[in-house]
């Protein structure tokens, strides 16, 4: 195997990681914080609803839409956003 291919293939897996330790951070946060949302496809998207707003979030990626907004970037900007505490 050439040194590109194994640096790509070390790459994709490190990408791969990184989204699951996110997935696994973001939903734990929110659990913390009383968030409460519906899992859709094994976890990978999320429905948020807190004081009457609702997010779809994708929390591998933590790309999130405030339903009726645009998109954004962040588990932590999303919490801002609900005005979560």
């Amino acid at each position: 195997m050439s040194d590109l291919a194994e640096t790509f293939r070390l790459m994709k897996e490190h990408t791969k990681q990184k989204k699951l330790s996110n997935l696994e951070y973001s939903t734990k946060l929110l659990t913390d914080k009383g968030v409460e949302f519906e899992s859709k496809n094994g976890g990978v998207h999320l429905i948020v609803s807190h004081n009457g707003v609702i997010a779809d979030f994708w929390p591998s990626t933590g790309k999130f839409q405030i339903r009726g907004k645009g998109y954004s970037r962040g588990v932590k900007n999303l919490l801002n956003q609900l005005k979560v505490k």
